[in-house]
């Protein structure tokens, strides 16, 4: 008796690639418009009628696949599942506003930001108990603010290059889960529970290179500087680093930018914690020096 070969379905990932598995898949969605939806939706079958949806059709195992995969539900059959995206996406827009750096001005505070319900949230000085990051708050020089998720990460720069720490306040707590000494640094960003920081090194006499750190998120030491490592971005056209380099998570990829280049790493898998693969939202809000 012959052995007939199994069937094998296309599948899509948590990660967004393709994979073949014995399993049929139990939802359908879009590429293109990364929307996941029922098999039977009456939207999508009408679109498969006319022809010009069958190029872009994918199939997920489950909804935790196709979500963390960065699609998100049909609102034709998947009414109740839209509707809890479309809040969750609303409360994001709201959580962003005006983030800004109050010190030297403001003795007190540090940062300030006000959302979307135009509600003022505060990160004092006390709240930084670290006396070298309360005295290089009196010699700042450069800083960048960026806002992910529920995080303000906060990258500070003293007159000299070689005095610097990353905070990230978690604004919607009142706590600052991180404060990292890490000189050279023009940018970090929170990729699930792992900070990561790019740093823009130079000495006389040598050209600039980046380089950049993988920290726990939950992870205050102000003596110690992580383990860098050398990327082969070049800074050749980095003018000003707080403005012309930045960091953005991508599902796996972690992407570090430098004026026109770009480098692509991949994201440690479970390196601090059992993280989910899910983008990290980011929005750049602010970037100076005194």
């Amino acid at each position: 008796m012959e052995d007939h070969p199994k069937k094998l379905y296309k599948l899509v990932g948590a990660d967004g690639k393709p994979y073949f598995s014995e399993q049929k898949g139990t939802l359908g969605g879009h590429r293109k418009l990364k929307i996941y939806g029922r098999l039977d939706c009456p939207s999508a079958l009408r679109h498969i009628a006319r022809g010009g949806y069958v190029k872009h059709r994918v199939f997920f195992a489950d909804e935790k696949t196709a979500v963390a995969a960065g699609y998100r539900p049909c609102a034709v059959c998947m009414k109740e599942q839209y509707a809890q995206w479309k809040q969750k996406q609303k409360k994001e827009e709201e959580r962003i506003a005006m983030p800004r750096i109050s010190f030297p001005n403001n003795v007190h505070t540090v940062c300030e930001i006000e959302t979307g319900a135009q509600e003022i949230k505060r990160l004092s000085a006390e709240q930084l108990r670290e006396p070298p990051v309360r005295a290089l708050l009196r010699e700042l020089e450069g800083y960048r603010i960026e806002v992910e998720g529920p995080y303000a990460v906060i990258t500070l720069s003293g007159a000299s290059e070689q005095n610097g720490f990353t905070i990230v306040w978690d604004y919607e707590n009142g706590t600052v889960p991180h404060i990292s000494k890490t000189p050279f640094a023009v940018c970090s960003a929170v990729a699930g529970q792992t900070v990561v920081t790019l740093y823009l090194v130079s000495f006389w006499g040598h050209p600039a290179d980046l380089w950049y750190s993988l920290l726990p998120l939950n992870t205050v030491n102000t003596s110690c500087e992580p383990d860098r490592i050398k990327l082969e971005l070049t800074a050749e056209d980095v003018r000003d680093p707080f403005q012309d380099c930045r960091i953005t998570v991508s599902g796996n990829d972690i992407l570090f930018h430098a004026g026109k280049h770009i480098q692509r790493i991949r994201r440690p898998r479970n390196k601090f914690s059992q993280d989910s693969s899910s983008p990290i939202k980011k929005c750049e809000i602010s970037a100076g020096s005194f």
